[in-house]
């Protein structure tokens, strides 16, 4: 049996949501505008709080939609009611935010840290096998990675070497950070992509030392380069001295 694709949450850079969020849309009929929240019901994790029968509304968390100066500081998004209205005899698709305790959302503000850890969003979901439907999805999650810890991530083509924050294994205290690849790879079902996560155990090879000669050979050097020396000063000093002719 094909697994289902992998939904994700909104983020209100979405073409059509940002089209609902400032109030774009335009339909000749409700059935219409209907069309365009059942794509949404495909493509986003819904919240709990969606009616199941309703074909009219739905409710999303969005990432970046409508945070205040001081939502920043905690949250990443906010929930938002999307719902049908009618405008004389058109229809239009318009977004609502729902205040909701920062406990309940999806996502929050991560700590600023030169390492992530396997709480980071995206590391969370690669840990849980999330499937995408091209490479170019799971690209961008690694191009995220990057840009988010530019000093203990390293591109690579269709990879990413990645330092990363865990707990120590055992009896040891504290926690270690690991060298970790990211890789893209086709899901077992070879029905989309998975981020595939692995210890980074290859250590790069180190210019092997020059040889240090014997001090027998050294001694014999210098005494060759010293009689070499020697016979050139000579044969410059005897080396006879043309004439110059002057000219007619």
């Amino acid at each position: 049996m094909t697994k289902k694709l992998s939904l994700t949450y909104a983020s209100a850079d979405d073409l059509v949501l940002n089209a609902i969020i400032n109030g774009l849309y335009s339909f000749k009929t409700k059935e219409d505008a209907q069309q365009i929240l059942a794509g949404l019901r495909e493509k986003f994790i819904l919240s709990k709080l969606t009616p199941a029968d309703s074909k009219d509304s739905l409710i999303l968390w969005i990432k970046d939609f409508e945070i205040t100066e001081e939502e920043k500081k905690k949250y990443a998004g906010n929930f938002a009611s999307l719902f049908i209205e009618q405008k004389g005899k058109k229809f239009t698709l318009l977004a609502q935010k729902i205040p909701t305790d920062i406990k309940n959302h999806p996502q929050k503000v991560y700590e600023k840290s030169q390492h992530p850890n396997w709480g980071f969003p995206i590391l969370r979901s690669v840990k849980k096998g999330k499937k995408f439907k091209t490479t170019e999805a799971a690209s961008k999650e690694l191009r995220i990675l990057q840009e988010e810890f530019p000093k203990t991530a390293v591109p690579g083509a269709g990879k990413l070497y990645l330092m990363i924050y865990e707990k120590a294994i055992g009896k040891e205290k504290g926690g270690a950070v690991n060298k970790y690849v990211l890789e893209i790879k086709a899901s077992p079902e070879n029905d989309g992509f998975i981020i595939d996560y692995y210890l980074n155990t290859s250590v790069p090879k180190k210019a092997k030392p020059a040889e240090e000669q014997p001090a027998e050979a050294k001694e014999a050097q210098g005494k060759f380069t010293t009689m070499v020396e020697l016979r050139r000063a000579k044969k410059k000093r005897t080396s006879p001295i043309r004439p110059i002719t002057p000219k007619e």
